[in-house]
């Protein structure tokens, strides 16, 4: 998933997600509570995750790594 680069490798690198929405129990699009939600990787050797805001602009975050698909 991602650009397969790690997060801190940065802008033009790392793979970037913005104005991220959710389908709430209405069948309306929201913006996730950034404190309710839970952010992490199965493996933190393989991907990364950083960069997690949200702001005027919605919620966005940076995400990637090399992986292992083998």
């Amino acid at each position: 998933m991602g650009s397969g680069h790690f997060v801190a490798e940065g802008y033009g690198k790392a793979a970037f997600m913005r104005n991220i929405q959710i389908v709430d129990i209405h069948n309306k699009l929201v913006t996730p509570n950034r404190h309710k939600d839970l952010l992490g990787t199965s493996d933190k050797t393989k991907y990364s995750i950083d960069g997690y805001v949200v702001d005027n602009h919605g919620m966005h975050m940076y995400y990637g790594g090399p992986g292992n698909l083998v």
